[in-house]
């Protein structure tokens, strides 16, 4: 039984280099951030107004999303240390697994409302360019963001 634990947690650790690895070369590294107001504002020539009423929604953003990640790395860390324990069970890992994932599933959910709420700042051009840059930032392969509510095209 001990002997499992060791190998569960080298093959958490390779399935999450594996995620992060995959992850950084399937978005184009080119590509604004949809969450960094500096590498928006160029990339969808916001006007000045514009950019007086984003402020304080990227702001408000980067203040949740600092509490955020800071809960999802101590619940990491303490994953990291039910799993070095030698008498972890398989629910007190499912548990501390979850904290992970509920985190970073809050991460998930404030971009995406963070995302909602630019839609209402945003011109139908704009707003187009940005969810064409979300889904290039999130797609594999070749994919393309249809602005007609089909979803994606490959």
């Amino acid at each position: 039984m001990k002997q499992t634990y060791p190998f569960l947690a080298l093959v958490i650790l390779a399935a999450a280099v594996s995620f992060g690895i995959s992850n950084r070369y399937r978005a184009q590294p080119s590509l604004p951030r949809p969450c960094s107001l500096e590498s928006l504002s160029g990339y969808l020539s916001l006007s000045p107004e514009q950019m007086r009423e984003v402020e304080p929604m990227f702001a408000e953003l980067a203040k949740k999303r600092a509490k955020t990640v800071s809960r999802r790395d101590e619940a990491a860390k303490h994953l990291v240390k039910v799993l070095r324990s030698e008498n972890a069970s398989r629910e007190q890992v499912d548990q501390a697994l979850k904290a992970v994932d509920s985190e970073q599933s809050k991460l998930r959910s404030l971009t995406a409302h963070h995302l909602l709420r630019l839609t209402s700042v945003l011109k139908k051009e704009q707003n187009d360019k940005l969810f064409e840059l979300v889904n290039r930032r999130l797609c594999i392969g070749d994919c393309r963001y249809n602005p007609n509510g089909q979803g994606v095209e490959r």
